[in-house]
């Protein structure tokens, strides 16, 4: 059954380098349908227009299934790197009422003024044959892979647990530990991944109040544990600067205190190189939930991280414990102290049972 087409054209203007101005129109389709094309990428957004300009802006964005994000004022942005050919019709009905799918127009089909010959074409089809890697299936012009692999061919690492999710595989039953190499991590390392809330999620930190993770810079740079032990495992500084600097990333922050949780996003959380001392910054703190969390980054810049073994600014012998320290080192955690704290709004810094992050991807990767 053909499906009413309400056609809405949003038209964004950029400048280019040249100094002209082009435009992009979008179409929009009814509320409650999207469209489950190839996903490029996952953003928050403020409005649809919003998703349009940023659409607009990458390379690959033909259309956006746009949802309320569960935050007031936001939605969430999917970018598709597809067109869907019938417009309005055959669209997929949406998991909330709210959600609709928009597209740029379908460019016009290329013509040919030239006939290629018999060896020509056959030649041309030996050169371009797709042949996937690590258990991968052909689909058109570009292989299905496994949740492990990514890439054309499936020739690659998936590059964090968000690539899965966008590969299509976003069952819980495909939850576990994943090997994952970012773009400028010379090795593999592995991590917990996690497919809820229309993300995958990246886990970096696990920890309860009996885990000691008080340890040298060595130990802290290189990582610990066993990321399916959700007591005591840390993916390492190095590995969340690699895995940080390949997008826009938020952090989540959830901890356990007094038989209840409490919760804190940060907005493109990033963790510099050792050359910096993996200095710490982000955009912006949000409280999140019902029970939200105080900041435990806020403090005066530059954030540096200093430990047993490179107390280059002496933070860690002051305050006899490893960690982020601001200006005068000053601190208002315990991630990597020997008691495991946490500041709790109306209680101040607070001994929590336990904590973890959580790294959702935001944007597509820099590549």
């Amino acid at each position: 059954m053909a499906v009413f087409r309400l056609v809405i054209l949003f038209t964004v203007f950029s400048v280019t380098e040249a100094g002209k101005i082009t435009t992009d129109k979008f179409s929009r389709c009814p509320r409650s349908l999207q469209f489950d094309g190839q996903l490029l990428g996952l953003i928050s957004g403020r409005s649809a227009l919003d998703c349009v300009a940023r659409c607009s802006q990458i390379s690959g964005c033909l259309g956006i299934n746009v949802c309320p994000s569960g935050i007031d004022k936001e939605v969430k942005c999917s970018f598709i790197s597809e067109y869907h050919p019938g417009g309005c019709d055959n669209l997929t009905v949406a998991s909330s009422s709210q959600c609709f799918f928009m597209q740029k127009p379908e460019p016009p089909e290329e013509t040919t003024t030239t006939t290629p010959t018999t060896e020509a074409t056959t030649a041309e089809a030996e050169t371009t044959e797709l042949v996937c890697q690590n258990g991968g299936s052909p689909n058109v012009d570009r292989c299905d892979c496994t949740p492990q692999y990514s890439g054309r061919k499936c020739e690659r690492l998936v590059r964090d647990c968000s690539e899965v999710y966008e590969n299509g595989h976003t069952e819980s039953s495909n939850d576990g530990i994943y090997d994952i190499q970012p773009i400028t991590a010379p090795a593999p390392f592995q991590v917990s991944c996690e497919f809820a809330y229309d993300v995958g999620i990246t886990y970096a930190y696990f920890r309860t109040q009996s885990s000691d993770f008080n340890k040298n810079w060595a130990e802290l740079r290189d990582g610990f544990g066993d990321p399916a032990n959700r007591n005591a495992f840390f993916t390492g500084l190095e590995n969340m600067h690699h895995l940080l600097s390949q997008g826009g990333y938020e952090l989540h922050i959830y901890f356990w205190h007094g038989g209840s949780a409490g919760s804190a996003f940060y907005d493109n959380f990033t963790i510099a190189s050792e050359a910096e001392f993996y200095r710490l910054s982000y955009d912006q703190f949000r409280p999140s939930g019902a029970r939200p969390a105080d900041d435990g980054f806020d403090l005066s810049q530059p954030v540096l991280f200093s430990a047993w073994g490179n107390d280059h600014n002496n933070c860690a012998s002051t305050s006899d414990h490893s960690g982020w320290f601001g200006v005068g080192c000053t601190s208002r955690n315990g991630l990597f102290a020997y008691t495991l704290q946490w500041p709790v709004p109306g209680s101040g810094m607070t001994d929590v049972d336990g904590l973890e992050f959580n790294l959702v991807r935001m944007t597509p990767f820099n590549d």
